[in-house]
């Protein structure tokens, strides 16, 4: 076999690898911070699968919302962007029509949160 051509395959499985890596790396919901534009966010984990929004009405909720839900006043309005990752769902909130990401958390997809009584 010629030593250029196996030169040349060799270059291009490392490429490939490389890109690999990178595009699993890009998509890890721990490098999503608060404080990130939504342009940021999109050019980060492009559009979301799913947009939601939400309203405070209860001072209790069960959920991935709990990490955060104490601190937001009564009737606050949460824009929420869904991305799939994974076997994960992230969801992020930007708080009253805010540019910048307030919230963000990361559950199992299908979820299934209960309230005990």
């Amino acid at each position: 076999m010629n030593k250029s051509l196996i030169t040349k395959s060799l270059y291009l499985v490392f490429i490939f690898l490389v890109l690999t890596f990178c595009q699993s790396e890009t998509r890890t919901p721990d490098l999503v911070q608060a404080g990130m534009t939504r342009q940021q966010v999109q050019n980060f984990l492009g559009e979301p699968a799913g947009m939601d929004s939400l309203e405070k009405r209860t001072e209790i909720i069960w959920g991935a919302e709990e990490a955060f839900w104490d601190v937001l006043p009564m009737k606050a309005r949460l824009e929420v962007w869904i991305y799939e990752i994974g076997e994960n769902e992230l969801r992020l909130y930007f708080l009253e029509g805010s540019d910048t990401l307030s919230y963000k958390t990361l559950s199992p997809k299908d979820a299934v949160y209960e309230s005990v009584e």
